[in-house]
Protein backbone atom coordinates (compact mmCIF):
# COMPACT_ATOMS: atom_id res chain seq x y z
CA UNK A 1 0.00 0.00 0.00
CA UNK A 2 1.33 3.26 -1.17
CA UNK A 3 0.27 5.98 1.14
CA UNK A 4 0.98 9.83 0.13
CA UNK A 5 1.43 13.02 3.27
CA UNK A 6 0.66 16.32 1.90
CA UNK A 7 1.11 18.95 4.82
CA UNK A 8 0.64 22.51 4.32
CA UNK A 9 2.41 24.42 6.72
CA UNK A 10 2.11 27.87 8.15
CA UNK A 11 4.75 29.43 9.44
CA UNK A 12 7.42 28.67 7.24
CA UNK A 13 10.09 26.41 5.86
CA UNK A 14 12.21 27.67 8.40
CA UNK A 15 10.42 25.93 11.17
CA UNK A 16 8.60 23.07 9.24
CA UNK A 17 11.08 20.40 11.31
CA UNK A 18 7.74 21.54 14.05
CA UNK A 19 4.79 21.23 12.35
CA UNK A 20 2.06 19.04 13.27
CA UNK A 21 2.12 17.69 9.40
CA UNK A 22 5.87 16.54 9.85
CA UNK A 23 5.45 15.00 12.76
CA UNK A 24 2.58 13.17 11.74
CA UNK A 25 4.19 11.53 8.50
CA UNK A 26 7.63 11.09 10.29
CA UNK A 27 5.37 9.18 12.66
CA UNK A 28 3.86 7.26 10.15
CA UNK A 29 7.02 6.54 8.36
CA UNK A 30 7.77 4.80 11.71
CA UNK A 31 4.69 3.14 11.85
CA UNK A 32 5.59 2.00 8.14
CA UNK A 33 8.89 0.51 8.86
CA UNK A 34 7.34 -1.66 12.30
CA UNK A 35 4.88 -2.90 10.65
CA UNK A 36 6.08 -3.36 6.85
CA UNK A 37 2.38 -2.79 5.45
CA UNK A 38 2.67 0.45 3.60
CA UNK A 39 4.82 2.47 1.92
CA UNK A 40 5.03 6.25 2.87
CA UNK A 41 5.84 8.97 0.78
CA UNK A 42 6.09 12.62 2.16
CA UNK A 43 5.71 15.29 -0.37
CA UNK A 44 7.64 18.18 0.70
CA UNK A 45 7.61 21.87 -1.19
CA UNK A 46 11.12 22.17 0.24
CA UNK A 47 14.61 20.50 1.50
CA UNK A 48 13.94 18.51 4.44
CA UNK A 49 16.38 15.58 4.68
CA UNK A 50 18.36 16.81 6.62
CA UNK A 51 15.48 16.38 9.81
CA UNK A 52 13.39 14.24 8.40
CA UNK A 53 14.95 10.03 8.62
CA UNK A 54 13.91 7.68 5.79
CA UNK A 55 14.01 4.33 5.83
CA UNK A 56 12.77 1.06 3.26
CA UNK A 57 9.59 2.33 3.98
CA UNK A 58 9.28 5.96 4.02
CA UNK A 59 10.81 7.98 1.58
CA UNK A 60 10.91 11.86 0.90
CA UNK A 61 10.00 13.61 -2.38
CA UNK A 62 11.11 16.50 -2.56
CA UNK A 63 8.91 19.02 -4.62
CA UNK A 64 8.20 22.28 -5.73
CA UNK A 65 6.63 24.83 -4.39
CA UNK A 66 4.09 26.88 -6.78
CA UNK A 67 0.66 28.03 -6.96
CA UNK A 68 -1.01 27.53 -10.16
CA UNK A 69 -3.99 30.23 -9.88
CA UNK A 70 -3.14 33.68 -9.45
CA UNK A 71 -6.22 34.38 -7.32
CA UNK A 72 -6.37 31.27 -5.08
CA UNK A 73 -5.50 32.25 -1.54
CA UNK A 74 -2.11 31.28 -0.23
CA UNK A 75 -3.45 28.48 2.53
CA UNK A 76 0.32 28.10 3.64
CA UNK A 77 3.36 26.79 1.98
CA UNK A 78 2.12 23.92 0.20
CA UNK A 79 3.37 21.76 -2.71
CA UNK A 80 2.57 22.65 -5.86
CA UNK A 81 -0.19 20.77 -7.56
CA UNK A 82 1.19 19.92 -10.97
CA UNK A 83 3.90 18.38 -9.38
CA UNK A 84 1.75 16.10 -7.27
CA UNK A 85 -0.30 15.39 -10.18
CA UNK A 86 2.52 14.30 -11.93
CA UNK A 87 3.81 12.59 -8.68
CA UNK A 88 0.80 10.45 -8.26
CA UNK A 89 1.11 9.23 -12.29
CA UNK A 90 4.72 7.82 -11.75
CA UNK A 91 4.32 6.03 -8.31
CA UNK A 92 0.32 5.10 -7.61
CA UNK A 93 -0.43 6.20 -4.44
CA UNK A 94 -3.45 4.14 -2.96
CA UNK A 95 -4.29 6.79 -0.30
CA UNK A 96 -3.33 10.58 -0.24
CA UNK A 97 -3.18 12.51 3.34
CA UNK A 98 -3.45 16.06 2.82
CA UNK A 99 -3.79 18.48 6.16
CA UNK A 100 -5.42 20.96 4.34
CA UNK A 101 -8.87 20.97 3.33
CA UNK A 102 -9.07 23.69 0.63
CA UNK A 103 -5.63 22.15 -0.55
CA UNK A 104 -6.92 18.80 -0.73
CA UNK A 105 -10.08 20.28 -3.24
CA UNK A 106 -6.93 21.74 -5.03
CA UNK A 107 -5.11 18.77 -5.23
CA UNK A 108 -8.03 16.36 -6.01
CA UNK A 109 -8.88 19.02 -8.67
CA UNK A 110 -5.45 18.41 -10.47
CA UNK A 111 -4.68 14.73 -9.45
CA UNK A 112 -8.40 13.60 -10.85
CA UNK A 113 -7.72 15.95 -13.89
CA UNK A 114 -7.67 13.54 -17.38
CA UNK A 115 -3.87 15.19 -18.22
CA UNK A 116 -2.05 13.56 -15.30
CA UNK A 117 -3.94 10.51 -13.70
CA UNK A 118 -6.61 8.13 -15.38
CA UNK A 119 -5.12 4.98 -14.58
CA UNK A 120 -6.98 3.92 -11.18
CA UNK A 121 -8.98 5.42 -8.56
CA UNK A 122 -7.10 6.86 -5.42
CA UNK A 123 -8.50 7.96 -1.85
CA UNK A 124 -7.96 11.31 -0.11
CA UNK A 125 -7.88 11.77 3.68
CA UNK A 126 -8.49 15.14 5.14
CA UNK A 127 -6.49 15.63 8.08
CA UNK A 128 -7.14 18.74 9.51
CA UNK A 129 -4.65 20.20 11.28
CA UNK A 130 -5.20 23.65 13.35
CA UNK A 131 -3.20 25.16 15.67
CA UNK A 132 -5.34 27.74 16.35
CA UNK A 133 -7.68 28.13 19.18
CA UNK A 134 -10.33 29.15 16.95
CA UNK A 135 -12.61 25.88 15.30
CA UNK A 136 -10.38 25.05 11.82
CA UNK A 137 -13.73 25.25 9.77
CA UNK A 138 -15.32 28.18 11.11
CA UNK A 139 -12.28 30.15 10.99
CA UNK A 140 -11.49 29.21 7.53
CA UNK A 141 -15.16 29.75 6.02
CA UNK A 142 -15.26 33.12 7.70
CA UNK A 143 -12.63 33.96 5.70
CA UNK A 144 -13.11 37.45 3.79
CA UNK A 145 -12.20 35.48 0.11
CA UNK A 146 -15.52 33.62 -0.72
CA UNK A 147 -13.15 31.33 -2.86
CA UNK A 148 -11.15 30.27 0.01
CA UNK A 149 -14.02 29.45 2.00
CA UNK A 150 -15.61 27.03 -0.96
CA UNK A 151 -12.67 25.41 -1.58
CA UNK A 152 -12.63 24.78 2.29
CA UNK A 153 -16.18 23.05 1.89
CA UNK A 154 -15.53 21.57 -0.96
CA UNK A 155 -12.70 19.51 0.36
CA UNK A 156 -14.67 18.29 3.50
CA UNK A 157 -16.85 17.07 0.55
CA UNK A 158 -14.76 15.35 -1.38
CA UNK A 159 -12.28 13.83 0.76
CA UNK A 160 -13.26 9.72 1.50
CA UNK A 161 -12.31 10.12 5.22
CA UNK A 162 -11.90 13.28 7.48
CA UNK A 163 -9.54 13.12 10.44
CA UNK A 164 -10.89 16.00 12.72
CA UNK A 165 -9.54 16.43 16.31
CA UNK A 166 -13.25 16.91 17.98
CA UNK A 167 -17.35 16.72 17.10
CA UNK A 168 -16.86 20.63 17.43
CA UNK A 169 -14.96 20.53 14.36
CA UNK A 170 -16.67 17.71 12.69
CA UNK A 171 -20.29 19.74 13.31
CA UNK A 172 -18.98 23.00 11.91
CA UNK A 173 -17.82 21.20 8.65
CA UNK A 174 -21.02 19.65 7.97
CA UNK A 175 -22.66 22.72 8.41
CA UNK A 176 -20.50 24.64 5.88
CA UNK A 177 -20.96 21.58 3.35
CA UNK A 178 -24.95 21.69 3.89
CA UNK A 179 -25.11 25.46 3.11
CA UNK A 180 -23.31 24.87 0.06
CA UNK A 181 -24.09 21.20 -1.62
CA UNK A 182 -27.26 20.14 0.44
CA UNK A 183 -28.11 18.29 3.53
CA UNK A 184 -27.09 14.68 1.88
CA UNK A 185 -23.89 15.54 1.49
CA UNK A 186 -23.49 17.01 5.17
CA UNK A 187 -24.83 14.19 6.47
CA UNK A 188 -22.52 12.35 4.55
CA UNK A 189 -19.86 14.09 6.04
CA UNK A 190 -20.81 13.48 9.40
CA UNK A 191 -20.61 10.20 8.60
CA UNK A 192 -17.26 9.86 6.91
CA UNK A 193 -15.59 12.13 9.90
CA UNK A 194 -13.71 10.49 12.59
CA UNK A 195 -12.22 12.46 15.22
CA UNK A 196 -9.78 11.88 18.61
CA UNK A 197 -7.34 10.93 15.75
CA UNK A 198 -4.30 8.98 16.73
CA UNK A 199 -1.38 11.13 17.33
CA UNK A 200 1.16 8.59 19.32
CA UNK A 201 3.70 5.74 18.14
CA UNK A 202 3.95 4.43 22.14
CA UNK A 203 5.91 1.45 21.14
CA UNK A 204 8.25 3.18 18.77
CA UNK A 205 8.72 6.14 21.51
CA UNK A 206 9.09 3.00 23.89
CA UNK A 207 12.24 1.58 22.20
CA UNK A 208 13.76 5.27 21.21
CA UNK A 209 13.98 6.52 24.50
CA UNK A 210 14.28 2.63 26.80
CA UNK A 211 15.68 4.86 30.22
CA UNK A 212 14.17 7.47 31.41
CA UNK A 213 16.66 9.87 32.25
CA UNK A 214 17.53 11.41 35.56
CA UNK A 215 15.10 14.35 36.43
CA UNK A 216 16.78 17.81 36.53
CA UNK A 217 17.37 19.83 39.61
CA UNK A 218 15.41 22.16 40.09
CA UNK A 219 11.71 21.18 39.06
CA UNK A 220 11.50 21.75 35.29
CA UNK A 221 8.22 22.16 33.36
CA UNK A 222 8.81 21.42 29.89
CA UNK A 223 7.04 22.93 26.72
CA UNK A 224 7.52 22.55 23.26
CA UNK A 225 6.46 22.84 19.48
CA UNK A 226 6.39 26.11 17.37
CA UNK A 227 6.35 29.12 19.20
CA UNK A 228 3.40 31.31 18.23
CA UNK A 229 0.44 33.46 20.14
CA UNK A 230 -2.13 30.61 19.61
CA UNK A 231 0.08 28.20 22.04
CA UNK A 232 -0.42 30.76 24.65
CA UNK A 233 2.88 29.68 26.39
CA UNK A 234 2.85 33.26 28.01
CA UNK A 235 0.21 32.11 30.38
CA UNK A 236 2.62 29.13 31.63
CA UNK A 237 5.55 31.40 31.79
CA UNK A 238 3.44 33.58 34.09
CA UNK A 239 2.57 31.24 36.40
CA UNK A 240 6.25 30.36 36.91
CA UNK A 241 7.27 33.28 37.47
CA UNK A 242 4.83 33.89 39.93
CA UNK A 243 5.70 30.68 41.76
CA UNK A 244 9.12 31.75 41.51
CA UNK A 245 8.15 34.73 43.27
CA UNK A 246 6.43 33.00 46.02
CA UNK A 247 9.72 30.98 46.69
CA UNK A 248 9.51 27.81 44.58
CA UNK A 249 12.72 26.42 42.91
CA UNK A 250 11.08 25.71 39.26
CA UNK A 251 13.06 26.04 35.88
CA UNK A 252 11.53 25.97 32.17
CA UNK A 253 12.95 23.96 29.32
CA UNK A 254 11.70 24.74 25.88
CA UNK A 255 12.51 22.21 22.86
CA UNK A 256 11.10 24.16 19.51
CA UNK A 257 11.62 27.09 17.18
CA UNK A 258 12.25 30.27 18.88
CA UNK A 259 10.49 33.42 18.94
CA UNK A 260 11.99 36.21 17.60
CA UNK A 261 9.57 38.76 19.73
CA UNK A 262 11.25 40.83 21.78
CA UNK A 263 8.44 40.78 25.03
CA UNK A 264 7.87 37.26 24.25
CA UNK A 265 11.88 36.69 24.60
CA UNK A 266 12.05 38.93 27.47
CA UNK A 267 9.36 36.88 29.60
CA UNK A 268 11.36 33.88 28.89
CA UNK A 269 14.66 35.78 30.53
CA UNK A 270 12.65 36.42 33.23
CA UNK A 271 12.29 32.61 34.25
CA UNK A 272 15.36 31.79 33.34
CA UNK A 273 14.07 29.42 30.56
CA UNK A 274 16.67 27.00 28.87
CA UNK A 275 15.94 27.17 25.01
CA UNK A 276 16.64 24.19 23.13
CA UNK A 277 15.99 24.01 19.08
CA UNK A 278 17.08 21.58 16.03
CA UNK A 279 16.07 18.57 18.38
CA UNK A 280 14.95 15.60 16.73
CA UNK A 281 11.92 13.75 17.63
CA UNK A 282 13.71 11.35 19.49
CA UNK A 283 16.58 13.95 21.11
CA UNK A 284 13.19 15.90 22.20
CA UNK A 285 11.74 12.84 23.82
CA UNK A 286 14.70 11.92 25.72
CA UNK A 287 15.02 15.34 27.09
CA UNK A 288 11.42 15.47 28.03
CA UNK A 289 12.01 12.33 30.24
CA UNK A 290 14.45 14.75 32.32
CA UNK A 291 11.88 17.04 33.08
CA UNK A 292 9.05 16.68 35.24
CA UNK A 293 5.89 18.38 34.25
CA UNK A 294 4.43 19.20 30.83
CA UNK A 295 1.71 22.43 30.35
CA UNK A 296 -0.33 22.79 27.91
CA UNK A 297 -2.34 26.19 27.32
CA UNK A 298 -3.51 26.27 24.28
CA UNK A 299 -7.10 25.15 23.31
CA UNK A 300 -7.41 21.39 23.88
CA UNK A 301 -9.50 20.91 20.49
CA UNK A 302 -6.08 20.75 18.32
CA UNK A 303 -5.18 17.71 20.43
CA UNK A 304 -1.54 18.31 19.87
CA UNK A 305 0.73 15.43 19.91
CA UNK A 306 3.36 16.57 22.73
CA UNK A 307 1.31 16.19 25.66
CA UNK A 308 0.21 12.80 24.71
CA UNK A 309 4.16 11.98 24.29
CA UNK A 310 5.04 14.15 27.39
CA UNK A 311 2.68 11.34 29.41
CA UNK A 312 3.77 8.54 27.35
CA UNK A 313 7.18 9.39 28.57
CA UNK A 314 5.93 9.46 32.09
CA UNK A 315 5.37 13.44 32.85
CA UNK A 316 2.36 14.77 34.28
CA UNK A 317 0.52 17.35 31.97
CA UNK A 318 -1.58 20.43 33.55
CA UNK A 319 -4.03 20.94 30.86
CA UNK A 320 -6.32 23.97 29.92
CA UNK A 321 -9.93 23.55 30.07
CA UNK A 322 -11.85 24.63 27.35
CA UNK A 323 -15.20 23.78 25.86
CA UNK A 324 -13.28 20.77 23.63
CA UNK A 325 -11.58 19.05 26.87
CA UNK A 326 -14.20 16.53 27.41
CA UNK A 327 -14.02 15.55 23.37
CA UNK A 328 -9.98 15.61 23.26
CA UNK A 329 -8.88 14.38 27.11
CA UNK A 330 -11.88 12.74 28.59
CA UNK A 331 -11.86 12.97 32.37
CA UNK A 332 -8.78 14.39 32.83
CA UNK A 333 -7.62 15.10 36.26
CA UNK A 334 -4.92 17.84 36.27
CA UNK A 335 -7.26 20.61 34.68
CA UNK A 336 -7.18 24.61 35.08
CA UNK A 337 -9.20 27.29 33.54
CA UNK A 338 -7.24 30.53 34.47
CA UNK A 339 -3.89 31.48 35.14
CA UNK A 340 -4.33 31.59 38.79
CA UNK A 341 -5.97 27.85 38.65
CA UNK A 342 -2.70 26.92 36.69
CA UNK A 343 -0.45 28.30 39.69
CA UNK A 344 -2.22 26.83 42.15
CA UNK A 345 -2.16 23.34 39.83
CA UNK A 346 1.90 23.52 39.48
CA UNK A 347 2.25 24.79 43.15
CA UNK A 348 0.26 21.42 43.90
CA UNK A 349 2.38 19.28 41.26
CA UNK A 350 5.79 20.76 42.92
CA UNK A 351 5.01 19.72 46.28
CA UNK A 352 3.12 15.87 45.56
CA UNK A 353 5.02 15.27 42.77
CA UNK A 354 4.26 11.19 42.91
CA UNK A 355 0.53 11.61 43.64
CA UNK A 356 0.74 13.82 40.04
CA UNK A 357 2.00 11.68 38.28
CA UNK A 358 0.09 8.50 39.73
CA UNK A 359 -3.14 10.07 38.40
CA UNK A 360 -1.67 11.49 35.26
CA UNK A 361 -0.02 8.00 34.71
CA UNK A 362 -3.58 6.27 35.51
CA UNK A 363 -5.58 8.28 32.75
CA UNK A 364 -2.87 7.70 30.02
CA UNK A 365 -3.03 3.81 30.76
CA UNK A 366 -6.33 4.10 30.70
CA UNK A 367 -6.87 5.99 27.61
CA UNK A 368 -3.33 5.71 25.14
CA UNK A 369 -5.49 3.15 22.55
CA UNK A 370 -7.48 5.92 21.92
CA UNK A 371 -4.75 7.92 20.24
CA UNK A 372 -2.26 4.93 19.47
CA UNK A 373 -1.17 5.32 15.90
CA UNK A 374 -1.76 1.70 14.84
CA UNK A 375 -5.42 2.94 15.05
CA UNK A 376 -4.52 4.31 11.68
CA UNK A 377 -3.42 1.32 9.43
CA UNK A 378 -6.71 -0.79 9.24
CA UNK A 379 -8.41 2.60 8.27
CA UNK A 380 -6.02 3.04 5.76
CA UNK A 381 -5.60 -0.45 4.16
CA UNK A 382 -9.89 -0.31 4.16
CA UNK A 383 -9.70 2.96 2.47
CA UNK A 384 -6.99 1.54 -0.30
CA UNK A 385 -8.54 -1.70 -0.69
CA UNK A 386 -11.92 0.10 -1.97
CA UNK A 387 -12.10 0.26 -5.87
CA UNK A 388 -14.27 2.56 -8.14
CA UNK A 389 -14.38 3.50 -11.54
CA UNK A 390 -12.11 6.82 -12.24
CA UNK A 391 -13.52 9.65 -12.67
CA UNK A 392 -11.82 12.33 -14.86
CA UNK A 393 -12.24 16.28 -15.07
CA UNK A 394 -12.01 18.21 -18.68
CA UNK A 395 -9.28 20.08 -17.36
CA UNK A 396 -6.23 21.41 -20.58
CA UNK A 397 -2.79 21.83 -19.78
CA UNK A 398 -0.63 24.25 -21.76
CA UNK A 399 2.92 23.78 -23.21
CA UNK A 400 4.55 25.34 -19.80
CA UNK A 401 2.43 22.58 -17.98
CA UNK A 402 0.19 25.47 -16.37
CA UNK A 403 -3.75 25.18 -16.36
CA UNK A 404 -5.13 26.40 -19.94
CA UNK A 405 -7.82 28.91 -18.57
CA UNK A 406 -8.53 30.38 -21.73
CA UNK A 407 -8.30 27.07 -23.51
CA UNK A 408 -11.34 25.61 -24.95
CA UNK A 409 -12.91 21.78 -25.29
CA UNK A 410 -16.20 21.49 -27.14
CA UNK A 411 -16.84 24.78 -27.10
CA UNK A 412 -16.27 25.52 -23.76
CA UNK A 413 -13.98 27.78 -21.89
CA UNK A 414 -11.16 26.04 -19.83
CA UNK A 415 -11.77 29.02 -17.61
CA UNK A 416 -15.68 27.63 -16.74
CA UNK A 417 -14.05 24.39 -15.20
CA UNK A 418 -12.38 26.42 -12.10
CA UNK A 419 -14.61 28.64 -11.87
CA UNK A 420 -17.45 25.95 -11.25
CA UNK A 421 -14.58 24.76 -8.26
CA UNK A 422 -15.45 28.13 -6.68
CA UNK A 423 -19.50 29.36 -7.65
CA UNK A 424 -22.13 27.52 -5.29
CA UNK A 425 -24.32 25.72 -7.97
CA UNK A 426 -21.10 24.54 -10.18
CA UNK A 427 -19.64 23.25 -7.62
CA UNK A 428 -22.21 20.86 -7.26
CA UNK A 429 -21.74 20.34 -10.73
CA UNK A 430 -18.16 19.57 -10.39
CA UNK A 431 -18.83 17.31 -7.18
CA UNK A 432 -21.24 14.87 -9.60
CA UNK A 433 -18.28 14.52 -11.69
CA UNK A 434 -15.85 13.96 -9.23
CA UNK A 435 -18.43 10.79 -8.99
CA UNK A 436 -19.90 11.94 -5.74
CA UNK A 437 -23.36 11.20 -6.83
CA UNK A 438 -24.93 9.02 -4.20
CA UNK A 439 -23.42 11.78 -1.65
CA UNK A 440 -25.44 14.91 -3.10
CA UNK A 441 -29.12 12.74 -3.42
CA UNK A 442 -31.12 15.31 -1.40
CA UNK A 443 -34.33 15.20 -0.47
CA UNK A 444 -34.49 18.59 0.28
CA UNK A 445 -32.40 20.31 -2.80
CA UNK A 446 -31.34 24.18 -2.27
CA UNK A 447 -29.82 24.89 -5.59
CA UNK A 448 -33.18 24.38 -7.67
CA UNK A 449 -32.40 28.12 -9.06
CA UNK A 450 -31.30 28.04 -13.13
CA UNK A 451 -27.99 28.76 -14.29
CA UNK A 452 -26.95 31.60 -15.90
CA UNK A 453 -25.81 31.68 -19.31
CA UNK A 454 -22.06 33.06 -18.02
CA UNK A 455 -20.05 31.02 -15.58
CA UNK A 456 -17.53 33.36 -15.04
CA UNK A 457 -19.85 35.92 -12.97
CA UNK A 458 -19.10 36.37 -9.47
CA UNK A 459 -21.38 35.10 -6.31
Amino acid sequence: MRVFVIPVITLGPDKARYDSGYLLAAKLGQLAARTQAMHVYLLAPHQVRDWMAENAYFSVLELGQHLPFKDYPNPGCMVDPRAVAEAAHDYGPDVFIVTQSSALALYSFYVRSTQFFDLAPVRFVLWDFSPESADTVERNVGSAHPSFAQMCALGYAVADESWLFGPAAARAASLEVARRFGWAAAEDVQRRAHVLTPSIDRAYMQAAVPEPQEKREPFTVHIGGRWSATKRYGMALKAVFKAQAAGLDIGVVYTGSKPTSGDKLARAEEVGMAWVTGLDQEAMWTLATSCHVGILTQDSQAMPSLPLEQLALGLPVLIRGTEHLVDTFPQYPLVFTNDDELLQLLTYAYHNYEAVCAEAGAWFEEHWRDYDMTCLLPRLTALAGVTREATSLPVLVDESGEVDLNAKKGGQPGRKVYNSVLRRVSARREALRLGYGERLDDARPRFDEPEGEDDDSSE
